[in-house]
């Protein structure tokens, strides 16, 4: 893979330095995070707005 001046590859794609690399593993990390941290709530709030019979299964 060669790589010129203007920091793309040979094949035309752009080459990022491992800091960038571990910058957007860890942005990547936080952003899954906070997703994963939003189905809990939206979850639980769900749960609680049903009320404490809805675990029964009674349908």
């Amino acid at each position: 893979m060669d790589q010129n001046d203007s920091g793309t590859s040979a094949q035309g794609g752009i080459v990022l330095t491992p800091a960038q690399l571990r910058s957007r593993k860890a942005r990547s990390i936080a952003i899954g995070c906070a997703v994963g941290a939003l189905v809990i709530f939206f979850y639980a709030l769900t749960i609680i707005k049903l009320g404490p019979h809805a675990l029964d299964g009674g349908w």
